[in-house]
């Protein structure tokens, strides 16, 4: 049977060597890479542990309820299963030892008083099958006396047996609640602390690709300047607000003067477009008059060629040929 370590010797959140007894070092906390591993090998562990303790949960009963020839058969096997329990809890219990963080330390204390608790039940297990074995051997009288003595002993390990091994497994039912909820606790502290790191990674890349503008910017305003033209810097800084009220009125003093040019064109324009009409009129009276002047002419013409054809109508036959 291992030795168990010394709690109170070692102090509050210490862990004793079960071997040296020596005092670990001081429990340093963990690293999120590994208390992730931590939590996975736990997990691994305690699954191993609870199938192994099964195990010797059925080698009890096994024993409990075999006849006596077979006692001892069933003895060695509860041993065996036993064994194979204690063997993982010695690998848990290195482990829980070499990781040193007060999780683990915690885990290990909780641990050790359940397997003691569950290394008490099997023992008295063992011990109540233990008068079995030489029965055979004895006189009547002695038998009777044994059988009456084993009866009764009997009677009182199995009422302590069944009380006890409901004890340890609503305690141990009790312990492993505990300890999921300590450990739902640490992960989702784990998770908000995930999350604020890749909420300050999100916001640091952002600050990377402003950085980046930046110095791109600067670079081509340096270039500008060596070029010989105006720093960008040395430029006023306006208000967004303020810059749309000079766009506006810049854009009203443009539209101003077209406007009045514009006005200004029609009243010059409007002299001349007056002159322009009364010059086309009396045009187009002069052109009437010589018109006029020009028909008067040609009347007497036109008369005496009217005549000429009148006359040319009228002697239309035609006169005898002379011989």
């Amino acid at each position: 049977m291992n030795t168990k370590p010394t709690l109170e010797a070692a102090g509050a959140g210490d862990v004793v060597n079960t071997e040296t007894g020596a005092r670990p070092r001081r429990a340093a906390p963990l690293s999120l890479r590994a208390k992730e591993n931590y939590e996975a090998n736990r997990e691994k562990y305690c699954t191993e542990l609870d199938a192994a303790w099964k195990r010797v949960e059925h080698g009890t009963r096994e024993l409990s309820a075999t006849n006596k020839k077979d006692v001892q058969t069933a003895k060695n096997t509860l041993r065996d299963c036993f064994e194979q329990y204690k063997d993982v809890f010695a690998r848990y219990e290195a482990f829980l030892v070499k990781t040193n963080c007060p999780e683990s330390r915690q885990e290990l204390d909780q641990r050790n008083q359940i397997e003691e608790e569950r290394r008490v039940l099997v023992t008295g297990s063992l011990w109540e099958r233990s008068d079995d074995l030489g029965v055979r051997d004895e006189t009547p009288s002695r038998r009777s006396f044994s059988v009456h003595s084993t009866r009764s002993s009997s009677s009182r390990l199995t009422s302590s047996s069944t009380i006890s091994l409901a004890a340890v497994q609503a305690r141990a039912e009790a312990e492993a609640a505990k300890t999921r909820a300590h450990f739902g606790r640490k992960e989702a502290a784990m998770k908000l602390e995930r999350a604020k790191v890749d909420a300050e990674l999100e916001i640091l890349r952002h600050e990377k690709e402003a950085a980046a503008a930046e110095a791109h910017a600067g670079a081509l305003e340096a270039a500008v300047v060596q070029d010989g033209g105006e720093s960008l810097h040395a430029l006023p800084l306006l208000h967004p607000h303020q810059r749309t009220a000079d766009y506006v009125q810049s854009q009203e003093a443009a539209h101003a003067p077209t406007h009045r040019h514009s006005e200004l064109h029609t009243e010059e324009n409007a002299p001349r477009d007056d002159l322009n009409s009364r010059r086309n009129d009396g045009a187009h009276v002069h052109d009437h008059q010589t018109v006029q002047q020009e028909t008067s002419r040609d009347l007497p013409h036109r008369h005496r060629g009217a005549e000429n054809r009148l006359c040319g109508s009228r002697d239309t036959s035609p006169k005898p040929r002379r011989r």
